[in-house]
């Protein structure tokens, strides 16, 4: 894994202005001076940046109308971007000089140091995307024409430890890190390994890399993986179609293309069970990072994404509302809000997980993660790779046990293997009324669970209670009288969505137990598998087969 500890930028400068004290430096003596000194740690945010993340009211009650008054955010401007850090100095060339250039380094030698280039008439050079909550050594050197070149004493300046760690990637809007942040349980996400980002060729959003993004795009991410989550209803043509063989920034790296469904429903997380579960395979692996992710503009998919992360590295609710929220300062040409829990938004998501076991918000993601899909080490090793240790605290394996379809009697029902993106691995398809999958297993306790299955079916009408039939040691229980299929759980009528669903609430006796799930109905339905959530026991479970 490609883990920076320092970044090199290059380029520009920005008309900000600091005051700060001199200092004398030398080579030759006396030639440099007034370079400004921090005497308190400087926050890179703009003043409305910086008035949105301090606000302290609770992220949940703001409305459009007031992050677009108070904080001048429209959809239509690119605001997303870093304020910087202006260093200024005074210098007398003795000979023709080249250029400026301002040299920042987390050492005190300037090894692994970032440059920025400033021309040869001024005397203020900004630094942006630097880390936050670091100390930074910083020098300026006077490059002479013969390339002979001036360089002052060090000074020194820390970085506020102020949340998002936002970016200036020239040409794209709303891109920043992940990391930087405190954890419920007193830890820190880590820098430098996760970016969540708009694309970099999208003309509807206007995010195009320009030649100079690419270098600040190269220097301050490096990425060894892109994960792509725009894509028409199968990943392929239409308004929202992209690249399917590599990434548009480089041939050479790991493109995981990872079409998410977006229209025609209001859930995203139950519409995309399936590509969410993919991206957390991709998450789980240390050899990808630095990575960064992405939708079209950043905000809706690339949200889905970034408040499951978040929320499973043990970001305060607070803090996964406000990143959520600050694509409002890009250019995304709406202004979005946290939301009602039915719309596609993060209440939606926040009020999904409501009914999974945990005592933090944290351990519910979790177990969430692991009724989907999401193996309990792949979600450990994510944990792992993005947070300081103990950084998180609380999660426990034994809550939820996952079985697939492949380790099921499917009394004579194909086992169908698939390689899609939106398919699960393996999965049945219950086609005809008394088809029915057994699943045999021991258990070393008792305990109470919440029966999930995860399904697909185009029937929008259909109660559960009348598609299934579920018994438990030859004891029927009562099936859920609701549809798994309805727009409020992210039916999508053009693709087939894989919808989680909680059929019926069992309890496991000690010893072994048969759980038999039958089709009532010849409506096709297809199975990829079912979890015990909610397990009210640490229970050790053996599959028989």
């Amino acid at each position: 894994m490609k883990i920076k500890k320092q970044l090199l930028c290059v380029c520009s400068i920005f008309a900000l202005t600091l005051i700060g004290c001199g200092n004398k430096n030398q080579l030759p003596p006396d030639n440099f001076d007034s370079i400004i000194e921090f005497d308190e740690p400087v926050d890179m945010h703009t003043d409305a940046q910086k008035a949105f993340v301090e606000y302290d009211e609770g992220y949940e009650n703001l409305t459009s109308d007031y992050i677009t008054t108070n904080f001048g955010c429209d959809g239509n401007k690119n605001l997303s971007a870093p304020k910087g850090i202006d260093i200024e100095f005074e210098y007398e060339p003795t000979k023709e000089l080249d250029h400026y250039e301002l040299e920042m380094s987390l050492f005190d030698d300037f090894s692994d140091s970032l440059i920025f280039k400033g021309d040869k008439t001024t005397k203020k050079i900004n630094a942006y995307n630097l880390y936050i909550g670091e100390e930074y050594y910083y020098r300026i050197k006077a490059i002479y024409a013969d390339g002979e070149e001036d360089v002052s004493n060090p000074h020194k300046l820390e970085t506020a430890d102020i949340a998002p760690r936002n970016l200036y990637i020239d040409g794209m809007t709303n891109c920043r890190d992940l990391g930087g942040r405190n954890t419920v349980d007193g830890g820190r996400t880590r820098q430098g390994l996760l970016y969540r980002t708009a694309a970099l060729d999208d003309t509807l959003s206007k995010s195009i890399i320009t030649d100079l993004g690419r270098e600040q795009f190269a220097t301050t991410i490096n990425p060894e993986t892109e994960i792509e989550l725009r894509g028409g209803p199968k990943g392929e043509g239409g308004e929202y179609s992209t690249h399917e063989e590599y990434s548009e920034w480089s041939k050479e790296i790991n493109y995981q293309y990872v079409p998410f469904a977006y229209e025609n429903g209001k859930n995203l997380l139950f519409r995309n069970v399936e590509p969410v579960r993919k991206v957390f395979d991709v998450l789980g692996d240390e050899s990808n990072y630095p990575i960064f992710f992405h939708c079209r503009i950043g905000t809706d998919r690339t949200g889905l994404i970034a408040f499951l992360v978040n929320s499973l590295c043990g970001v305060p609710l607070q803090e996964v509302f406000q990143d959520y929220l600050f694509s409002d300062f890009g250019c995304i040409g709406k202004v979005p809000t946290v939301g009602q829990a039915t719309d596609d938004s993060i209440a939606g998501y926040v009020e999904t997980l409501r009914s999974f076991p945990g005592e933090k918000l944290q351990n519910k993601v979790y177990n969430f993660l692991m009724t989907m899909g999401v193996k309990a080490e792949t979600l450990d090793n994510i944990i792992s790779i993005l947070t300081e240790p103990d950084s998180v605290k609380g999660n426990d394996a034994k809550q939820v046990h996952v079985e697939t379809v492949n380790n099921m009697n499917t009394n004579g029902m194909s086992v169908n293997s698939s390689n899609e993106i939106r398919q699960p691995n393996k999965y049945v398809t219950y086609s005809t009324s008394g088809n029915k999958v057994t699943y045999s297993f021991t258990s070393d306790k008792d305990f109470e669970a919440d029966l999930y299955t995860n399904l697909m079916s185009k029937n929008v009408t259909s109660k559960l209670s009348s598609c299934f039939k579920v018994t438990l040691n030859g004891n029927t229980i009562s099936v859920a009288d609701t549809s798994f299929a309805t727009t409020e759980l992210g039916f999508d009528k053009n693709i087939e969505c894989w919808i989680p669903s909680k059929l019926v609430k069992i309890n496991v006796t000690n010893g072994t137990n048969t759980l038999e799930i039958e089709a009532l109905t010849n409506t096709s339905i297809k199975m990829s598998q079912i979890a015990f959530s909610a397990m009210s026991a640490q229970a050790n479970i053996t599959t028989n087969k």
